[in-house]
């Protein structure tokens, strides 16, 4: 509860903010170090981003992409290695995986506990996507996806939480 993360599309930055107060936003600052916050070069569209819960592994949404940076520092964004060609195109992916429509649109994303699956949410089809890994928060080391229709409940689906437990 003493720091968050915020990316940005204008800028395509992706930085950190502390509180010096647990949960009070009245005494968040940027942190100003190296590269934090960093650009996030030749991507647009950004809309989500998800970190792993050892805080080496970030995800970002955009446009049909997700990307993964890793942090040579655990949840330190100056420290960050990789770039956009270590993504994975979902338009490419959930046709790929026997679904016969593209998903261009990934919005929200979060990881379950272990890092073992990813959940996207899809505003395209208005599907949670489900991504099995069998390395934890290597997107790259999917397996077959699951989806899950929210069209009942909802049009335009464009955030996820899950909760940490798993309950």
């Amino acid at each position: 509860g003493k720091s968050f993360y915020l990316i940005g599309d204008d800028l395509k930055t992706f930085g950190q903010f502390a509180m010096s107060t647990a949960y009070d936003l009245t005494t968040a600052a940027l942190v100003v170090r190296g590269a934090n916050p960093f650009t996030i070069p030749d991507v647009s569209g950004l809309r989500g981003h998800a970190v792993s819960s050892d805080g080496k592994t970030i995800i970002f949404t955009a446009r049909d992409f997700l990307y993964r940076y890793n942090l040579t520092t655990a949840f330190d964004p100056s420290t960050v290695t990789g770039n956009s060609n270590s993504g994975i195109i979902m338009r490419d992916i959930v046709p790929d995986r026997g679904f016969n429509e593209e998903e261009r649109n990934p919005r929200a994303l979060d990881f379950s506990s272990d890092g073992r699956k990813l959940y996207v949410v899809g505003l395209s089809n208005d599907y949670i996507y489900e991504f099995p890994l069998s390395t934890p928060y290597d997107i790259t080391t999917r397996g077959t996806v699951v989806r899950f229709d929210v069209r009942p409940q909802e049009s335009s689906p464009d955030g996820l939480a899950l909760s940490p437990n798993g309950t």
